[in-house]
């Protein structure tokens, strides 16, 4: 049983107001009815007198709570798409047994979801690939065979990962390296996005919990 605060009035017109205990507002409003009175508002009283909060009476709260998740959804998604064109690049390089490096190169989107993985066995040498100012890493071996990522960095970030890597390749006593790079502009609207995302989900949770 509930108790609602009601308003309403009289068939001669006059306004009057009353508390009534129910399991619902159609029992209050029925049992006012029969009294002929035409109720004008109810509201669900909550322990102590305080009103119950509308949003929670109504149902509009979870309803509002769930349009904020789909709405952090989009914000992830929003963020996947941009890491899809812009994803992160890894570059891992191991010493095999007979001291020639095997080098893996891993674009992932948004850092964790591989989008591709290339592997190239007894690296020779390490090169870039130039188009303006975008240049990627092109790995050759022996054979004359090379991998690339699919995507394209700042030249910049490009050049530095290159001079570790050819560091590595040249001195035979390091056993392994890994570095990566990202374009920062994608990098950085993308991780706004998550962010966003993660507060909208985080004030859900905790409205969730104070309920």
């Amino acid at each position: 049983m509930a108790t609602f605060s009601w308003k309403g009035r009289l068939p001669s017109g006059q306004e009057i107001t009353g508390e009534l205990e129910a399991r619902s507002k159609e029992t209050v409003i029925e049992k006012l009815r029969e009294q002929r009175i035409v109720v004008s508002s109810i509201t669900e009283r909550r322990t102590g007198g305080e009103p119950a909060d509308p949003d929670r009476v109504s149902g509009r709260a979870p309803a509002s709570r769930s349009r904020t998740l789909v709405v952090a959804i989009v914000f992830v998604a929003i963020a996947a798409a941009i890491s899809y064109f812009a994803p992160v690049t890894t570059y891992r390089c191991t010493r095999n047994a007979n001291g020639r490096a095997d080098c893996v190169v891993t674009e992932l989107v948004l850092g964790v979801y591989p989008l591709q993985v290339q592997q190239s066995v007894s690296v020779a040498s390490v090169d870039i690939d130039s188009d303006g100012d975008r240049s990627r890493l092109a790995f050759t071996d022996r054979r004359g065979q090379s991998i690339r990522a699919a995507h394209w960095n700042e030249s910049s970030s490009t050049l530095d990962v290159r001079s570790d890597l050819a560091s590595f390749l040249a001195d035979s006593k390091q056993h392994e390296i890994f570095r990566w790079h990202v374009r920062y502009l994608p990098a950085v609207l993308s991780g706004m996005c998550l962010l966003t995302a993660a507060l909208m989900i985080v004030v859900v949770v905790l409205k969730s919990l104070r309920d």
